[in-house]
């Protein structure tokens, strides 16, 4: 989706995708890297 917000590092092989439910963001998901996705899916 153009819509979703990416902040992709190439050197970090682990994406987190963070759903977002907000009628007044058009931006559907983020998808994030990170070097410990267990710990940044486990914050709500």
């Amino acid at each position: 989706d153009a819509r979703a917000f990416l902040k992709i590092r190439p050197w970090v092989k682990s994406v987190v995708r963070i759903d977002l439910d907000d009628e007044t963001d058009p931006t559907p998901y983020w998808l994030v890297s990170s070097r410990h996705p267990h710990k940044l899916a486990a914050v709500r």
